[in-house]
């Protein structure tokens, strides 16, 4: 669970533990979420004032804390203590390590308790966001309260304030969405993805930003965008009707030899495609899985999202072969064989796990 990560990766950070990495993941997923900032604050405060003026006696207190929850049910289960009931001591260094992830823990559950009220006295605090989410082989629209209308592709999310449309018109997107967006001069419509902002009045573009791609994109339909990348936040860019921008996530790769060197930031036209001259980058709205000249590693991604699947290379050189087509009601077996005119290759489906071999 995402949620579970989180806490996980605060829990690391307080105790000192977490990479350069794992905060990075840590910073993500709060701006992402910002409601969570306001427990994370709350957890950093508890744990300034308990661990660091007095370790010792945090840890006492800590103790009868936990005694006392676990005399009513509601403690969490303890590895590293065989009794019922906990002693105070100096720990060694396993059992700091052990009390460093249960007082955060603690203090999760006290700022739950603290915030949520108790049953039959109170009604639950109501969520001040609304989130959408998709599927992996699924695609969603939406119409928000001012009207504009987004289509959500597969294995993507949207969250939005429950008050959008009367102060701003501000939308967070991870995957890719495909926005109609209704002109409203006095109101920007800006949607925040984890590699750029982009901020339109009154437009129709896409724009995908999935986490596990090389690069993100914003495609204009029609009308102009401004875009902001996280990379260069100094630098603003303008798109106008049929023009594309497409940055690298600067993606870190195991084996380096299979990534594609890409450049930070190109500005391209959209891609038509020769047959019925479709717009590539807008295909899906229409249900139609489309690519031109890319690599099979990425069309394998977009067939992943797109039949929910798993594809794994065993060859490397299978992965950098360049595809062109597109598939509407094909399934995923008849995609594949379709495929196989144009590169040599083998596949073997279990389940949803597909093994592409030369």
């Amino acid at each position: 669970m995402l949620q579970h990560r989180f806490w996980n990766l605060l829990a690391k950070k307080l105790a000192k533990e977490a990479t350069t990495e794992e905060i990075q993941e840590l910073e993500e997923l709060m701006r992402l979420h910002p409601d969570w900032h306001y427990a994370a604050q709350h957890i950093e405060d508890i744990w300034s004032l308990s661990i660091e003026d007095n370790p010792q006696a945090a840890e006492d207190s800590y103790l009868r804390h936990l005694n006392r929850m676990k005399k009513i049910g509601i403690a969490p289960a303890d590895p590293d203590d065989d009794e019922t009931n906990l002693t105070l001591h100096y720990p060694n260094r396993k059992r700091k390590r052990a009390f460093t992830y249960s007082i955060i823990g603690l203090a999760v559950l006290a700022i739950v308790l603290l915030f949520i009220p108790f049953k039959g006295k109170e009604e639950l605090p109501v969520s001040t966001t609304s989130e959408i989410s998709t599927r992996m082989g699924s695609r969603s629209k939406l119409v928000l309260p001012d009207g504009s209308s987004v289509w959500l592709n597969a294995g993507s999310k949207l969250i939005y304030n429950k008050e959008f449309g009367t102060e701003s018109r501000e939308v967070t997107l991870v995957g890719e969405g495909y926005f109609e967006v209704v002109r409203m001069t006095e109101l920007p419509f800006i949607i925040q993805t984890p590699t750029m902002q982009v901020k339109v009045l009154g437009t129709s573009f896409n724009v995908k930003s999935y986490l596990n791609e090389l690069t993100s994109e914003t495609s204009v339909i029609k009308g102009s965008v401004e875009v902001i990348s996280r990379q260069r936040p100094g630098e603003k860019f303008l798109l106008k009707t049929n023009e594309k921008l497409v940055l690298s996530n600067n993606k870190k790769r195991d084996n380096k030899e299979s990534q594609p060197n890409i450049p930070m930031i190109v500005l391209k036209s959209l891609t038509y495609a020769e047959k019925d001259s479709a717009v590539i980058e807008t295909s899906w709205v229409e249900n139609k899985l489309a690519f031109d000249d890319e690599s099979f590693a990425e069309v394998a991604l977009k067939m992943e999202r797109w039949y929910a699947v798993k594809i794994i290379f065993k060859d490397k050189h299978i992965e950098r072969v360049h595809l062109t087509g597109s598939f509407v009601n094909e399934n995923i077996q008849q995609a594949l064989e379709a495929l196989q005119f144009s590169t040599n290759f083998h596949y073997e489906i279990n389940e949803n796990i597909i093994t592409i071999t030369k």
